[in-house]
């Protein structure tokens, strides 16, 4: 079974985030993950929102949400805005 470009930067983001991996592999998401959570820690429901808001606008192919806590907090029009922004 091949593994597809989105399977391999989702490996990426998480070996960066569990600190497994050297940022030697570069992408516009690692650089912003070890600019902005150098320690890969996101603390509080405010931090996580603006790091969701940013990997959606960094975003070039696809993104995968995978959360039991979304709510309308989330899912707002600045949300649907960024969205509809990524998608044109």
């Amino acid at each position: 079974m091949e593994i597809t470009e989105d399977q391999k930067e989702l490996k990426k983001v998480i070996n960066i985030l569990s600190g497994v991996s050297p940022l030697h592999q570069q992408s516009l998401i690692a650089d912003y993950f070890s600019e902005t959570i150098p320690e890969n820690i996101v603390y509080g429901g405010k931090e996580h929102n603006e790091l969701l808001m940013k990997l959606i606008e960094l975003t070039q192919k696809s993104i995968t949400i995978v959360s039991p806590w979304i709510s309308a907090y989330v899912v707002n029009e600045n949300f649907l805005q960024i969205i509809d922004n990524q998608l044109k």
